[in-house]
């Protein structure tokens, strides 16, 4: 997004900055997730899990 943006517009405006920022927070909020889904995986089944377990540990309040 930001090389897009910054062959459109090569003056950074107060949007530009916002988006790359935002952008910059996904990245690093999909490579955390990612994280996660493969640390439980190698953990457990999702089909021998319970629901009501499940949906605590997502949340952050399961305790192992």
């Amino acid at each position: 997004l930001h090389k897009l943006l910054s062959l459109t517009d090569p003056t950074e405006t107060t949007l530009t900055r916002k988006l790359r920022e935002r952008n910059r927070d996904l990245v690093r909020r999909v490579k955390r997730l990612e994280k996660a889904k493969s640390a439980l995986g190698s953990r457990l089944r999702l089909e021998d899990m319970d629901p009501e377990a499940l949906v605590l540990m997502i949340e952050g309040e399961f305790l192992w």
